[in-house]
């Protein structure tokens, strides 16, 4: 893992040999994983068939490798007999297997994944094939099938078609699967084709995906196919609602919701299907502001998880929230616009609230958040146990009213530390980190749009407020303040900075700035005296409207960034060189302007 320059894993060769003359060696290799390797290009390289056989292997994980095209050779992947699980995210890969370069383009070859149970394709934007010729696959084992992001392949196809080469037939793969992805074209297919009733009976969790963010009504009537199914995930819909059809389908158990205007309305048919819901997970739901609908759902919930659902206020009105008597755990993470938990309902008498089942609250990366509850109710929280709240640094107080929490005795910061914080209960714990501005310590996404009052700390010591190894993304826009964003020596604290965004600063000079003693800069020196390599997980730089900027970076040394993979800088019209020494991939893109640069004097190496 994180290896920035590797490009080769296995170079296996047998000099001065003939094929026939060399004995096969079977390795006993179990298990590859690769994490973040940006360079590199080849798993396998200069293999002969006959020198090695890697047919031991159960497990292999690719997770990171963007300049990877291709995965296993032809004559590794023919061996994979004990092969269980394979999951590749987010790399370049075009072809899982490269193709057989001994067989011609009309003759179909076979390959058998006897053992493989499951099997995760996810953000592979270029992949377009399994394989790149005439070929039949075999998956008899296989009960789980994750396929997310990879809009170039066609996924399912059905023995009558002859549209294309599909990775999976439905006769043969969806009656033995536990767990399925489809997309809404998917659907379609399969709701026009004549399948027999039981396809779907062995499913139990279902992942529905859209390939475009255009509004569409949710396929309701699809779910009665699905006759044992426990749970229902939804991602990249832009859909209008969950509605229309009126349907016996499931009683789902977990249900996970994105990009989603409405959960669905009072007296949907879904009031039905999810009667016996449990889990409800709201995730990137972009436009939703908060759970304010009539759940008749909500009595049988145990788990709320809401996540970067970035305009929700919100997320329960006081008079809903009573109805949420079996909750046993709350998330809310990274929803930037809410102010508090649980909004005071105009038409609301009461004064008390119960919280009977919680036991885990946790409260993370909520910037915009004051208070859990605003509202002068009492909050009753009998079994509470575990309370995290971390990276909320607005949070004044935890509510205004009486707060009785008998088990609660700990306050913590992160899920992993294990002293916690209290100073005597939860109420006074939380006013006395707002105190000491303890949210802000540990900030992962810092916009200086949503804390203004950093600016000053920024340009004066920015370590004496802010843990700069958290960072994993930088926004400074409409600013007028800052001269320069970072010094050389800090950049060395950032080792988990991935995107750098600057919009709109009009006095900013250079965005690192040489200055003080170069003693780290010389520890860092990676293979030359004049290159030092920083910022080992950025990829994105966008630079967009800084009038004044003359340079990215101007000083003795140059730069080299390994995993860089976009610089956008557009209307900067005094900048003349980006840095005075940047080492970088040649066939990798930087906007320039509006055009597309490839010309070496921007980076005036």
């Amino acid at each position: 893992a994180d290896c920035a320059s590797l490009e080769e894993v296995f170079q296996i060769q047998v000099q001065g040999l003939d094929i026939e003359e060399t004995y096969v060696v079977s390795s006993q290799l179990r298990e590859v994983k690769l994490v973040r390797l940006p360079k590199l290009k080849h798993v396998w390289t200069k293999y002969r068939e006959g020198n090695i056989s890697f047919e031991n292997l159960q497990i292999v994980s690719i997770l990171e490798c963007w300049s990877l095209k291709s995965l296993f050779p032809f004559s590794i992947a023919k061996d994979l007999q004990q092969l269980e699980r394979l999951g590749i995210d987010k790399c370049g890969l075009e072809e899982i297997v490269s193709k057989n370069v001994e067989v011609s383009d009309e003759q179909e070859i076979w390959l058998a994944f006897n053992q493989l149970f499951f099997l995760v394709l996810g953000n592979l934007p270029y992949l377009t094939c399994f394989y790149p010729g005439m070929h039949r696959t075999t998956w008899p084992t296989l009960k789980k099938l994750r396929i997310y992001n990879c809009r170039r392949i066609k996924i399912f196809g059905h023995e009558e078609s002859q549209i294309g080469q599909s990775l999976f037939l439905i006769e043969k793969v969806i009656p033995q699967l536990e767990e399925v992805s489809l997309r809404l074209g998917d659907i379609a297919m399969i709701s026009d084709a004549q399948f027999d009733a039981d396809l779907f009976y062995n499913v139990k969790f279902l992942r529905i995906s859209c390939d475009f963010n255009v509004p569409t009504i949710f396929p309701i009537s699809f779910l009665r196919r699905f006759y044992n199914l426990e749970g229902l995930e939804v991602v990249s819909c832009n859909f209008k609602e969950l509605a229309s059809i009126k349907s016996d389908a499931c009683e789902d158990k977990d249900m996970i919701i994105t990009n989603i205007r409405h959960i669905w309305k009072q007296g949907s048919p879904l009031d039905h299907i999810c009667a016996s819901l449990e889990c409800l997970e709201l995730w990137q739901c972009g436009n939703l502001n908060n759970l304010g609908l009539e759940l008749s759902f909500s009595e049988n919930l145990t788990t709320i998880d809401v996540f970067k659902c970035n305009k929700m206020l919100e997320l329960i009105t006081s008079s809903k929230a009573r109805s949420l008597v079996c909750l046993v755990t709350m998330r809310i993470r990274e929803c930037e616009m809410m102010r508090e938990v649980i909004a005071s309902d105009e038409d609301d008498t009461s004064y008390e609230i119960v919280f009977r089942a919680l036991k885990h609250l946790e409260l993370h990366c909520l910037q915009s958040l004051t208070s859990f509850c605003s509202g002068n109710y009492t909050l009753r929280f009998p079994s509470l146990e575990q309370v995290t709240l971390s990276q909320c640094p607005k949070m004044k107080n935890f509510n205004q009213g009486e707060l009785i929490t008998s088990k609660l005795h700990k306050l913590w910061l992160t899920k992993t530390e294990f002293k916690g914080r209290w100073a005597g209960d939860i109420k006074a714990t939380v006013e006395q980190l707002y105190k000491e501005q303890v949210g802000y310590r540990v900030l992962q996404h810092l916009k200086f749009s949503k804390f203004p009052e950093l600016i000053d700390i920024w340009s004066r010591n920015p370590h004496e407020m802010l843990d700069f190894t958290t960072l994993k993304s930088v926004e400074v826009c409409d600013s007028n303040n800052l001269r320069y964003i970072f010094n050389l020596s800090m950049t060395f604290s950032l080792g988990q900075l991935r995107q750098i965004e600057i919009k709109r600063c009009g006095n900013l000079k250079q965005v690192i700035k040489e200055e003080g003693s170069i003693t780290m800069v010389e520890e860092a020196i990676t293979y030359s005296s004049k290159i030092i390599s920083i910022f080992p997980h950025l990829q994105s730089i966008i630079v967009e409207s800084c009038l004044d900027m003359t340079s990215f970076y101007l000083g003795s040394k140059g730069l080299e960034c390994p995993s860089l993979v976009e610089i956008k800088v557009i209307g900067c019209s005094n900048m003349t060189t980006f840095v005075s020494t940047f080492s970088r991939d040649e066939d990798k893109e930087a906007i320039i302007g509006e055009e597309v640069d490839n010309v070496a004097t921007f980076f005036s190496d």
